[in-house]
């Protein structure tokens, strides 16, 4: 449940610092690893939760049964909460970590879930070199494994003009540019 501690965050900022300067007492020097993620995964991913409950289906449990009613009427009120979500999420989660190595807290490697997936011993190579490990072949095969490609959920939702496809290319482009998503508006999307 990644977005969770994101949203705790946002709402109490100074509980985050609090912790990471316990961590940092405790563990230092600490390292932080950033990943991000499609916001049209995202934000589609939060819908199909939403449509789920609004259902009476179990996300995970009752994927079969969601997928065949795809593509799945969300309503625009949906759409909206999802969208704010996102952008909650994502602006406190940056902010959090562009401030970590100023505030002498630690370095910070910023990565993406996609070239996780597409790029997935390199990635790991990376990591393990930025935490000063070693990453044995074992290891590698081990995350290959374990790591999915991204899901293209956008697919799985009706798009309409009142739930509009491109209310999400629209998020992307008044959010802070540091947040560094633009990339994502180039990638193929119907």
């Amino acid at each position: 449940k990644v977005g969770r501690p994101w949203r705790r965050h946002a709402a109490n900022p100074n509980v985050s610092w609090q912790i990471i300067r316990q961590m940092n007492r405790t563990l230092p020097p600490a390292k932080w690893l950033y990943l991000t993620r499609d916001p049209y995964s995202q934000v589609c991913t939060c819908m199909i939760r939403r449509y789920c409950k609004q259902h009476g289906l179990d996300y995970y449990d009752d994927r079969a049964a969601w997928l065949r009613l795809s593509p799945l009427n969300v309503s625009a009120d949906v759409l909206q909460l999802c969208l704010d979500d996102f952008e909650l999420v994502a602006i406190s989660a940056a902010e959090l970590v562009r401030a970590l190595p100023a505030a002498r807290f630690g370095q910070v490697l910023n990565l993406r879930y996609e070239h996780l997936c597409d790029h997935t011993e390199e990635t790991l190579l990376s990591i393990c070199s930025f935490l000063g490990i070693q990453c044995g072949e074992k290891y590698v095969a081990a995350i290959r494994n374990f790591v999915h490609s991204p899901h293209q959920y956008w697919q799985y939702i009706r798009w309409t003009e009142e739930v509009p496809f491109d209310s999400i290319a629209n998020l992307i482009r008044r959010l802070p540019a540091h947040l560094d998503l633009e990339h994502y508006l180039d990638l193929q999307r119907r």
